[in-house]
């Protein structure tokens, strides 16, 4: 029987369909990145709590009122409301561990009426550090009573596989076609994670 308790999840790109407007933002409040940058050095990686301290941009309130604008773009991948929902029927504890602010993330939850399945929900004011440190993973530990093996890690990014990695947490990379053109990456290069798949219908325990 397997001995797996709880579900943590990273939210954009793995629960959420947001890296085109996190790509559209970063190119309009940081233009002096290209787009290879925005894509491969920013997305997935970067650190908003550095950002933010930035003189020239209140990166806070500034990704707050870009992404309350675009809230109705923002959708679930398919398969996720459906997946965490028999997840929390079968009793498993469920994380969501984002790099971004829980002022924009939980107003998404909400609407996509995922947030009561939810037993705990980190962004970035809850650490000093974002990923790939894995701070928020060792945190959503402590917060949920629970071991290291009592846990799988779902993320679409180098930095949630490296923060998975560091916390020495199971972790599965979630990695669908528009992902892996989007940040230009071989499934193959990670072949070292527990489990590569492409699609949440495709997720087991």
């Amino acid at each position: 029987m397997s001995k797996v308790k709880a579900v943590f999840f990273d939210w954009d790109g793995t629960l959420a369909n947001t890296l085109e407007l996190w790509f559209t933002f970063l190119k309009i409040y940081l233009p002096k990145f290209s787009e290879f940058e925005v894509k491969h050095k920013l997305i997935g990686c970067f650190d908003p709590i550095n950002l933010d301290q930035e003189k020239d941009i209140d990166f806070g309130a500034k990704t707050s009122a870009f992404f309350q604008d675009n809230q109705a773009l923002i959708k679930l991948n398919d398969g996720v409301f459906d997946l965490l929902n028999n997840l929390n029927l079968k009793g498993f504890k469920l994380a969501v561990l984002s790099s971004t602010s829980k002022k924009i993330v939980s107003n998404l939850l909400q609407k996509a009426k995922i947030f009561p399945m939810i037993d705990l929900f980190l962004g970035f004011e809850d650490v000093k550090s974002a990923k790939p440190d894995p701070e928020i993973l060792f945190k959503a530990l402590q917060d949920l009573n629970l071991t290291k093996e009592e846990v799988v890690f779902v993320g679409d990014s180098n930095a949630d596989l490296l923060a998975g990695q560091k916390a020495q947490l199971k972790t599965y990379f979630y990695c669908p076609q528009f992902n892996r053109d989007f940040y230009q990456i071989n499934p193959l290069d990670y072949c070292s994670q527990d489990l590569i798949f492409d699609d949440f219908k495709r997720f087991s325990i």
